[in-house]
């Protein structure tokens, strides 16, 4: 077997040959390094530190099997038992084996406490198999001992987002941003900027860009002040967009795909595609969504407007383009609001009031100019709370929300075990009078004079609580949907045509 010949800028002159191939190793060339060493002398391969390369590049390049080879070599040359479990750690890794790679982690961290990245990679399996309180216990004497707080807060952050502690997890994001020199590996962070005002948000993720700009793909969509938009779309998302465009067969075609894939929504989304009106249909030009938090429509001519309130994704549960596709082929006017400062409304939109009642005023002007006489609102999750608010004080003549929000102060989201968007009801809980945390007053004053819908999934506990909590009050009328168990149902109420009979029915006069 030939020797390989090395680069220059890894074959110096008095280079070791061990560190010639660990620098091929950290070049990416596995295979190199296995020839490179099996063609060294032998007193120079059969050592602790060659055979621990040997098992690396034989794993990196998928021989499992020599791997362990190399490993037991390496004990039988004298290397340290602590660098060999890790080796194995290694391995049981590459060949999931959870239950050996969790043994031989707890029993290195109880033989070499020190070992802060062995103890992280503990943790992190302790969080993979829901042993949630051993984690926390390895996560705080990680964290005390300071030896490494950069993985100390990215256990932090993955505990606090587990326990939907966002709180916690906005605090550790800040920590690692002021302290941290390498970004970490934070899933779910949409989950955490989601609940972030559009300022804060885009301040945070200039943050994290001024010290990582490779992150850009990942948080460049939080920089903008506008409504969320997805980096990329996903399969649902475009077979409604596809659809709206006129593209109708190959929107099916994509929804294929889907069904073989196994994708939930698959038959929702089915139905939904069929349902839409052909663009010929529209009275009025469909909106475009640029992000805005504020989208007007171009005035319809049925005298009906439908007011819509976004949910903290800055979505109405689908892409608030195949709502108004159904307002426009009625000639309905529409208003599409995204919640700019995560107060759910009761503080206003900015982009119109300094606060509530600026803000009425202010749609009210707007709903007079496209010549409303009769109102329609409409929130998904989140935005469920203002459409009864904003919608009862504006006098809309229905509302209709797809697993809204009405009980929004902490004694009651602690009790129902409620523990969604716990930044923005924190917040909330400091800034709105305790008689604004829940939508009771709001509906006793209108006297049942308003009909509110409120559909949610039958087996969702949280939107069940929400919904009971004002089923007696008048005016009310509650659509549990048997068998669903999540949170988005404004899927279902398109796809069985419940938005289009509450957007048909109620325009007769």
């Amino acid at each position: 077997m030939g020797k390989i010949l090395m680069p220059s800028s890894e074959h110096t002159p008095g280079a070791q040959p061990l560190d010639q191939a660990e620098a091929l190793l950290h070049a990416g060339r596995p295979r190199e390094v296995i020839d490179f060493l099996l063609d060294l002398p032998a007193r120079t391969v059969l050592v602790p530190r060659a055979q621990n390369l040997l098992a690396l590049a034989y794993l990196r390049s998928g021989d499992t099997i020599s791997a362990l080879r190399a490993i037991d070599l390496a004990r039988l040359f004298g290397a340290s038992e602590i660098s060999l479990m890790k080796l194995n750690c290694t391995v049981y890794r590459a060949l999931k084996d959870w239950r050996r790679l969790d043994e031989t982690l707890e029993l290195i961290v109880a033989r070499a406490p020190a070992e802060a990245q062995i103890r992280y990679q503990l943790a992190i399996r302790l969080l993979a198999t829901q042993k949630l309180p051993r984690a926390k216990h390895h996560a705080m004497i990680l964290l005390q001992s300071g030896a490494r707080s950069d993985l100390a807060e990215e256990l932090r952050y993955r505990i606090a987002m587990t326990e939907d502690d966002t709180e916690a997890a906005l605090d550790a994001v800040k920590t690692i941003v002021a302290q941290g020199e390498i970004w970490p590996d934070l899933p779910n962070l949409v989950g955490l900027f989601v609940q972030l005002p559009a300022s804060e948000r885009a301040n945070l993720a200039r943050d994290i860009l001024a010290k990582w700009p490779e992150q850009l793909p990942n948080l460049g969509t939080y920089l903008e002040a506008g409504g969320l938009q997805p980096k990329v779309m996903p399969p649902e998302q475009q077979a409604l967009i596809l659809a709206l465009a006129g593209q109708r067969q190959p929107a099916l075609e994509l929804l294929d795909e889907m069904k073989g894939n196994g994708n939930p929504d698959w038959s929702e989304i089915h139905q939904i595609v069929q349902s839409l009106p052909d663009a010929n249909q529209y009275q009025r030009p469909l909106i475009e969504d640029d992000g805005s938090n504020v989208i007007i429509s171009h005035t319809g001519n049925s005298r009906v407007t439908l007011l819509v309130f976004t949910g903290l994704a800055d979505r109405a549960g689908m892409p608030i383009q195949v709502l108004d596709s159904f307002c426009a082929a009625l000639g309905h006017s529409a208003v599409y609001l995204r919640d700019s400062t995560r107060t759910l409304f009761t503080s206003g939109a900015p982009e119109l009031g300094a606060n509530q009642e600026e803000t009425l005023t202010a749609l009210s002007g707007i709903l007079n100019k496209q010549g409303t006489q009769h109102l329609l609102c409409f929130g998904s999750s989140a935005g469920g709370f203002a459409a009864v608010r904003y919608g009862i004080k504006l006098g809309a003549a229905h509302i209709l929300c797809a697993s809204g929000a009405t009980n929004i102060s902490t004694d009651f989201m602690t009790a129902v075990g409620d523990s969604r968007g716990k930044l923005v009801v924190t917040r909330l809980n400091k800034l709105v009078p305790a008689e604004d945390r829940d939508l009771s007053q709001d509906i006793l004053s209108a006297g049942g004079e308003c009909r509110i819908d409120m559909w949610y999934g039958a087996n969702s506990p949280k939107d069940v609580a929400h919904a009971e909590f004002i089923r007696d009050l008048p005016g009310v009328t509650c659509f549990p949907i048997p068998d669903l168990d999540r949170h988005n149902t404004s899927l279902p109420i398109v796809a069985g045509r419940i938005f289009q009979e509450f957007l048909g029915i109620s325009s007769v006069a």
